[in-house]
């Protein structure tokens, strides 16, 4: 009768120790799934925010141009056109076309 009661501990061990390693995989999938989706999340914003850092630093390069500043070559800071020296570093400015400072 102890071999039976035995037994029976044996296999309602081993039942549960079946139903552990399915729920402890069904978690680690569930784990997977919400990292790869913020993941995914995370490259699309990613992406997003390139691209308007790329329309922010355009625009600037197209203020800088309408206002004819000139850019120190010493420490790349932007003066007005009529400047002489920089405002940052007292550098002489060297008077170029925007197009080429940039």
């Amino acid at each position: 009768m102890a071999d039976k009661i035995s037994d029976k501990k044996e296999q309602e061990i081993e039942r549960l120790i079946r139903q552990l390693d399915h729920k402890e995989h069904e978690l680690e999938e569930k784990y997977c799934d919400v990292g790869k989706s913020i993941m995914d999340k995370l490259e699309k914003e990613n992406q997003e925010i390139g691209h308007m850092v790329d329309e922010v630093i355009q625009l600037k390069r197209k203020l800088i141009k309408a206002k004819g500043q000139i850019r120190c070559p010493a420490c790349y800071q932007y003066n007005e056109a009529d400047s002489i020296y920089c405002s940052r570093c007292g550098k002489k400015l060297e008077k170029k076309k925007n197009d080429e400072q940039q």
